[in-house]
């Protein structure tokens, strides 16, 4: 069965190469070149790991650790900016890595406010400016626009003894939350050497949060950041 789903570390990033190599600083990445998803893909590079982050002493925030590369956050933009982009495809991305307590994260299509609404809207294209904008993306978001990384497990009922057996990420955003998430993923996986982390705290789901309610923490490392191994 898992020879028949898609390799996610295969998946072709070539717009950025060629941009690189042109010393281009803003790239226009049209509909047509988006990959079309297999709907399941498998990956072997992506580490997505379980934690805690404690708030002094009063609060505990569950958190998820994501190990990748700068190529691994170049492909899941690219990914996610379909799932946006592609009326009606979702992602689900099983994560093969032995290290990785999460076995899968799945992105179905986005809400939209446009779409509820009855405006029916199709992106032509997609531009990417580099910046130095990261968290404050989504911390300055509207509450219903900041992505959230949902901590769930594969059956629907989860029984007490198996609460921390959870292995199911489940991304539940806004089309404009995704675009924010494609945005700051871009610039981690294309930006200077030094950045080398993508931190999305939630602290009680107020205001200040980078993700939206119900979501666990986020955090993006890449090797040479003080949690690489």
């Amino acid at each position: 069965m898992h020879g028949e789903e898609a390799s996610f570390d295969q998946l072709a990033i070539g717009v950025f190469t060629q941009s690189a190599d042109a010393g281009k600083t803003r790239v226009e990445i049209p509909a047509t070149s988006l990959p079309h998803l297999a709907g399941s893909y498998v990956t072997h590079s992506i580490v997505v790991k379980k934690t805690y982050h404690d708030y002094e002493y009063y609060y505990r925030a569950e958190s998820l650790e994501f190990f990748v590369t700068r190529t691994d956050c170049q492909r899941l933009a690219l990914a996610l900016l379909a799932v946006v982009m592609r009326q009606g495809e979702g992602l689900v991305l099983h994560l093969r890595h032995s290290d990785s307590q999460i076995r899968s994260v799945q992105v179905p299509h986005p809400r939209s406010e446009i779409n509820r609404l009855g405006l029916q809207y199709v992106g032509t294209k997609y531009v990417y400016s580099p910046t130095n904008a990261m968290a404050e993306l989504t911390s300055q978001a509207r509450t219903s626009d900041k992505p959230a990384f949902k901590l769930c497990a594969s059956a629907p009922h989860v029984q007490p003894e198996d609460w921390e057996k959870r292995d199911v990420v489940a991304l539940d955003a806004s089309d404009v939350g995704l675009l924010l998430l494609v945005q700051m993923l871009l610039n981690l996986g294309c930006g200077p050497a030094d950045r080398t982390e993508l931190a999305l705290p939630g602290f009680g789901g107020g205001s200040e949060s980078c993700v939206g309610p119900g979501s666990a923490e986020a955090r993006f490392w890449l090797p040479g950041s003080i949690a690489s191994p």
